[in-house]
């Protein structure tokens, strides 16, 4: 269970990559990078797994296909994500 103010922060920074990214699909590991260098203490690997999941599962993000590299995991915001991160 994440303390609901880290995970407010964490959304944030996580939403806030993926906006910056103009559109764009972003490699979890740059977001992942990103993210860390926002949030202190760095995320765990749980924390990792459990707001990727519950940012997906609510609709603010959803994967991107890479045709070179299909087992490449990428993430794009979507609207409702926009309209979330300007709620924060």
């Amino acid at each position: 269970m994440i303390n609901p103010q880290r995970r407010k922060q964490i959304t944030r920074a996580f939403l806030e990559a993926l906006s910056m990214a103009g559109g764009y699909a972003l490699e979890e590991g740059l977001l992942f990078n990103y993210v860390d260098d926002l949030v202190k203490p760095p995320l765990q690997f749980t924390e990792r797994g459990c707001v990727t999941h519950a940012l997906k599962t609510a609709g603010l993000i959803r994967n991107a296909e890479d045709s070179l590299d299909p087992g490449m995991k990428q993430w794009v915001i979507t609207e409702l994500g926009r309209n979330r991160l300007a709620a924060l």
